[in-house]
Parts: structure tokens; C-alpha cells; sequence
């Protein structure tokens, strides 16, 4: 049974009351699924919208190659091409949730957000 206020106020005070759950501090091994426009281009990871906009990365290169200048084409263009046609809900969890309940993962997530830097 939990001892921590159901609700929090803004201030570091109740928020400190905060305590983290016995089953995310003893998890030693979590999985997180990264998802969304960053996976158009296919090329290097899930921080490829910051990189393929600072100079002599491998990301920047890749994407003036490809797309052309980012003043052209930017991060916020990849978003219409984003459209998981192929994506299959059933297949996919199954293909994510296997392994991870066959390992020792505590806390699998899948994210679309993770350092996206699309303001919502």
C-alpha cells in the first residue's frame, strides 16, 4: 500500500515526497522502443533530428545528401511521410513483448516522443 499523496502540488517540497516503486528501483534491465518521423530516414538513431542540423555530423552529410539542405527540408517534413502503413499491432507487440518477458527486462516502453523536438 502506497504512503505517497495521490495528488502533487507544484513545489520541489511535494514533490520530494515522491518515492520511486520497489519495482522500478530493483529493475536492473529495461527496454525502450524508440518510434516516430526520426525512423523515415532510417539513418542513425532516434537523436537524428538534432544531429542532421549540426554541421559535420554523420546525420547532417547523410541529409543533405538525400534530402537536400535543411533549410529545405527539414525534421518537421519527415512528419506527413510518417504514416506506419505496414505497421501491425498484433505482430509488433508480440515480436516486443516476447523478449522482453524472456529476459530479466523489468519495465518495457515503447515511446514516440523521446527527444522529438516537434513542439505538440
Amino acid at each position: 500500500m502506497s504512503t505517497q499523496p495521490s495528488k502533487f502540488e507544484p513545489t520541489w517540497a511535494s514533490l520530494e515526497q515522491y518515492q520511486i516503486p520497489d519495482w522500478y528501483q530493483d529493475g536492473k534491465f529495461g527496454i525502450f522502443i524508440h518510434w516516430g518521423p526520426y525512423c523515415v530516414p532510417a539513418f542513425g538513431n532516434e537523436w537524428y533530428p538534432r544531429n542532421m542540423y549540426l554541421q559535420n555530423t554523420r546525420e547532417y552529410v547523410y541529409h543533405q545528401k538525400v534530402y537536400g539542405h535543411q533549410s529545405r527540408f527539414g525534421y518537421k517534413d519527415f512528419i506527413p511521410m510518417f504514416r506506419a502503413e505496414k505497421f501491425d499491432p498484433e505482430r509488433g507487440w508480440i515480436c516486443f513483448a516476447g523478449p522482453a518477458r524472456n529476459s530479466s527486462c523489468r519495465w518495457p516502453n515503447i515511446t514516440t516522443a523521446s527527444r522529438c523536438t516537434i513542439a505538440r
